[in-house]
C-alpha cells in the first residue's frame, strides 16, 4: 500500500504527498507494461527514469542526448532555449537501472523521451498516463508525478544517502550543516 505523508505548505494548509513502497512500484510499473503496451510503452520507461532519478517531469520531459554521458553514466539537468530547470544546474551519476535503460532506447540528436508518435512527452502526457495505470494497480490515490520524485527522496533516505548528495541530485538547496567536496 502507498504511504500518504502531510505537510503543511507555504500557504499554511495541508498538503498531501503519496510515496510509494519499492514493492509497489514495481507493480504499478508492470501494470503500465501489460495493457496498451505499445501505446504505453515509453511511459513505462519515462516512469521507471523517474523513480531511478527523482527528476522532476519538466526535467524528463527535456532531457536530450546532449545530457547524457553513457560511458560515465553522468546526467547533466540544463537549461535549453525556451526551458531552463526549476531549480539550478546539475549533474549527478545514474544509478545501473537507468543506464541500462538509456541504452535500450534509440538514441537520435532530439529528446530522450518520446511518445509512441515520436512526439517531445509532455507534463500533461506524463500525468494522464500515470492517473490511467495507477487506477489499473490498484494505486488510485497516486494522481502526481511529482509523487514519484517523493518516492525516490523517501527510498533514498531509507537507504542512507546523506543530506548533502540528496540535495545535488534533486536540485535542492544544500543543507549549511553538510561538508560537501
Amino acid at each position: 500500500m502507498a504511504s500518504i505523508h502531510s505537510q503543511k505548505g507555504k500557504s499554511g494548509k495541508k498538503t498531501y504527498h503519496v510515496v510509494v513502497s519499492h514493492r509497489r512500484s514495481h507493480k504499478w510499473l508492470r501494470a503500465g507494461t501489460l495493457k496498451d503496451a505499445k501505446l504505453l510503452w515509453p511511459y513505462s520507461k519515462a516512469f521507471t527514469f523517474l523513480l531511478n532519478t527523482g527528476l522532476r517531469s519538466g526535467e524528463l520531459c527535456n532531457l536530450t542526448w546532449d545530457d547524457v554521458d553513457l560511458d560515465n553514466g553522468l546526467i547533466h539537468v540544463r537549461a535549453k532555449s525556451g526551458w531552463t530547470p526549476k531549480s539550478y544546474e546539475r549533474s549527478f551519476f545514474l544509478n545501473e537501472t537507468c543506464v541500462k535503460l538509456l541504452r535500450s532506447l534509440p538514441e537520435d540528436d532530439g529528446y530522450i523521451f518520446r511518445s509512441f508518435l515520436d512526439h517531445q512527452l509532455t507534463t500533461d502526457d506524463l500525468r494522464r498516463v500515470l492517473m490511467k495505470v495507477a487506477v489499473a494497480s490498484g494505486l488510485e490515490d497516486l494522481t502526481r508525478v511529482h509523487d514519484l520524485r517523493h518516492t525516490f527522496n523517501s527510498l533514498m533516505q531509507m537507504s542512507g544517502v546523506d543530506a548533502g548528495t540528496m540535495a545535488r541530485i534533486l536540485g535542492y538547496p544544500i543543507p549549511a550543516n553538510c561538508f560537501l567536496q
